[in-house]
């Protein structure tokens, strides 16, 4: 059966609280509130990470949802890898190189879309209700589920407003019990679908994707190469390590930092070293906000090599990042385990993408390679960095670091002669541009294919 390929998050549902880890204690979200309707749901899809936020600290729980995105969510519910898919994309408006590309594919492969007369699919659209039910009912059928749950309601009060191509997805919507009608029992199939409701439903249908057993004899219905880890898992394996104290007196705070090690760390191997700064909404010193927006997707991408990496997560309890202290952490894991400084790796977000930038440019002869996401660096810095492969990301409508302080780098870096940086400017994206990277492991797989140049 279909539905067997379900990854982690669909056992999670069903092993009580510890799965939903300490994520869930401290959701990053501040438009979520205490008691909201939606307050399980949002917990639910973002600690098991289906859905992530929108911009930095906020979920918007109320703003609509675009077309592309909730095909993203259904994929990466099927457990399926849309990766390449998009090179078969067909839409006269949705281009190959999009960063949905791969996953519009795989809903049209699918047959959970078909598109429009016109032949686009418009991914950047808000869902409708009425699209939605099409949608939840097709991927039901594709994963090949069958089990219902409780109807909400026993009618809407709006059906003779359905749309004809419509009115049979939402009927069988609501007797599968994932969607109910508003206080006056309508379903309202023209309106926005919300984030919040796309959540709920979500959360319905959990239950309904429950594993079974694969048959015992044949060959094996789940793929068992790759095993994606679930919230919990990783909290496991990032293990939260003595605070650091640097020597330096302009910085006179310990940092909390959490240290991963591959599981068949060997002391005779050298491995590469990742540094990964957070952004503003992760300051602190719970030694746990740090992961929220982007350790979950980077561990389970299935072609990069970062289980094979030690992998730093500080957590810096002011405003900003003091290179010298990142610096000396570096060097104190490596006093500890056998690292290859030919590939000494750093990336970040917003006030990490900042601290990514600062970072190079005071140690450029020390990092193979680096990611810094909608962060703002130095252009004076860009001739000491020549030599270095740098990926730079940044949305096109950032309202929190205008795109102008990436477009700039990349500008100077150019100028200084730099070959092998890449800047990747994300039009339909605001300061959210780490999902981008979240989605597409080619980012990360370039990275650790990178060696330090400047000691060739």
């Amino acid at each position: 059966m279909k539905r067997v390929i379900i990854f982690s998050v669909v056992t999670a549902i069903f092993v009580g609280t510890l799965c939903m880890s300490a994520f869930a204690a401290d959701l990053p979200f501040t438009d979520v509130k205490k008691g909201a309707w939606y307050e399980d749901a949002v917990e639910t899809v973002y600690t098991e990470g289906i859905m992530e936020g929108k911009a930095e600290g906020k979920f918007e729980p109320n703003s609509p949802m675009t077309r592309a995105e909730l095909v993203t969510v259904l994929c990466r519910l099927s457990g399926d890898d849309a990766d390449g898919k998009g090179e078969t994309l067909s839409f006269a408006d949705t281009k190959k190189s999009a960063w949905y590309a791969d996953f519009v594919a795989w809903a049209a492969e699918s047959g959970i879309v078909a598109g429009y007369e016109d032949n686009t699919f418009k991914p950047n659209a808000p869902v409708l209700r009425c699209e939605l039910a099409k949608m939840f009912v097709t991927f039901l059928e594709y994963m090949e589920i069958t089990e219902k749950g409780t109807a909400l309601v026993d009618s809407f009060a709006d059906a003779d407003s359905f749309p004809k191509w419509a009115a049979e997805y939402i009927e069988s919507l609501r007797e599968t019990g994932l969607m109910g009608g508003d206080d006056a029992g309508k379903f309202k199939p023209k309106s926005n679908a919300s984030r919040a409701e796309i959540a709920t439903v979500i959360t319905r249908l959990l239950p309904l994707m429950e594993e079974e057993e694969p048959p015992e004899t044949g060959k094996p219905a789940i793929d068992t190469s790759f095993v994606r880890w679930n919230p919990s898992v990783i909290l496991e394996k990032l293990v939260p390590q003595e605070p650091f104290d640097s020597t330096n007196e302009v910085f006179p705070f310990d940092i909390n930092w959490r240290l991963y090690v591959p599981d068949d760390y060997d002391p005779e191997k050298k491995y590469p070293v990742l540094l990964f700064l957070h952004g503003a909404g992760e300051i602190g010193t719970n030694n746990t906000s740090q992961l929220n927006n982007m350790s979950l997707h980077l561990f389970n991408q299935s072609g990069s090599s970062i289980r094979d990496t030690i992998c730093i997560f500080p957590q810096t309890p002011i405003g900003w990042w003091d290179t010298q202290t990142l610096y000396e952490l570096m060097e104190h894991v490596a006093s500890l385990y056998s690292t290859d400084t030919d590939r000494y790796y750093i990336m970040g977000l917003s006030m990490g993408g900042h601290g990514t930038w600062h970072m190079i440019a005071e140690y450029p002869e020390y990092f193979a390679a680096a990611i810094p996401i909608c962060g703002a660096g130095d252009s004076l810095a860009a001739p000491s960095l020549s030599h270095m492969p740098i990926y730079i990301v940044h949305g096109a409508k950032d309202d929190t670091v205008s795109v102008e302080c990436s477009r700039r780098m990349s500008t100077a870096l150019k100028s200084a002669g730099n070959t092998v940086f890449i800047y990747e400017e994300l039009p339909n994206y605001g300061h959210n541009a780490w999902d981008h990277v979240s989605q597409n492991k080619e980012i990360m797989i370039w990275l650790f294919e990178q060696t330090n140049q400047a000691k060739k």
